[in-house]
């Protein structure tokens, strides 16, 4: 069960002029576990600069994976005589197509 006071020794408006809460909560249990239970919520509470963190390393983890994906394709296939994916020998190239396909941004040349 929680439970909320207002803190002692201020005014007692829930939320002030600045935009902050005028709120302690006590007897929570297990507040962190709570917290990152509801990801929405938790990334709409926290500072932009979290959530933003977040969304860019949830992008650079997904090309990096599909990256390594396409790569061991790439080794266990053997592309020398008949390729399976063109122009993609090494990581790096590798990691551009995860990007290109994830983002449909188009194939072209290298």
């Amino acid at each position: 069960m929680s439970s909320w006071l207002l803190r002692p020794g201020v005014r007692k408006d829930i939320i002030r002029k600045n935009g902050d809460c005028n709120i302690t909560f006590s007897n929570l249990k297990k507040r962190r576990s709570r917290y990152l239970q509801d990801l929405y919520t938790t990334l709409v509470d926290v500072q932009w600069r979290w959530t933003l963190l977040v969304f860019f390393l949830a992008f650079i983890i997904s090309w990096l994976i599909f990256a390594f994906i396409w790569y061991m394709i790439i080794k266990v296939h053997g592309d020398r005589a008949e390729p399976c994916i063109y122009n993609v020998e090494t990581f790096t190239a590798s990691f551009l197509f995860s990007i290109e396909t994830q983002h449909t941004i188009g194939y072209g040349h290298r």
